[in-house]
């Protein structure tokens, strides 16, 4: 959307201090990426709002993800809440992150 708007783009070095901001962050919870929370420490650290419980438990209603996808998603969404400077993990972070999350075999194509 920003393209479509003709806002400027963010120039590499923002965009590399952003992830570097990102990467120090996760490295004050005891890790080297937020991909490595796990247990208690995703609950900790990508504890979810209620609006974003909402879209995951409507996501997993749906078949998308998998039960064993739900951690993924919250670090993904956890990632995308601190290069945006943000402190918890909402709705919007968590619906960017299903976006994301690659489709495999679509619905469509499971065998019955």
């Amino acid at each position: 959307s920003q393209l479509l708007r003709g806002d400027r783009e963010e120039t590499s070095a923002v965009v590399a201090e952003r992830v570097a901001r990102a990467r120090a962050t996760a490295q004050e919870r005891g890790v080297r990426c937020n991909a490595e929370l796990r247990g208690r420490a995703l609950d900790a650290y990508a504890a979810l709002t209620d609006g974003a419980t909402n879209v995951l438990e409507s996501a997993l209603r749906a078949g998308r993800p998998s039960g064993r996808g739900v951690g993924g998603v919250r670090v993904v969404a956890r990632t995308i809440a601190d290069l945006r400077d943000d402190d918890g993990v909402d709705a919007e972070h968590v619906a960017l992150a299903l976006n994301l999350r690659a489709e495999i075999f679509p619905p469509e194509s499971y065998v019955a």
